[in-house]
């Protein structure tokens, strides 16, 4: 009785490792991939010259409006 038990124990314990094995690998992969495009992302859109400051031109504001102006037209 002993030994079916160690045996039903040893087979639980491989296929829990054998389904944990595919998810861990695939969240490394999954991690790297993040990092290489926040790495692209950053390089793409963080060129920067020796002050800190952006070569490229800063974009302008957006208008702080929340309303449309219209004039009324009467019939």
């Amino acid at each position: 009785m002993t030994v079916i038990l160690i045996l039903l124990g040893i087979y639980i314990l491989y296929k829990v490792v054998e389904f944990l094995i595919p998810i861990y690998k695939t969240t490394k992969r999954v991690q790297k991939q993040f990092r290489n495009m926040q790495q692209n992302r950053s390089s793409e859109n963080g060129s920067y010259n020796g002050n800190g400051n952006s070569k490229e031109a800063p974009q302008p504001k957006p208008s702080t409006r929340d309303y449309i102006e219209f004039e009324e037209i009467k019939d």
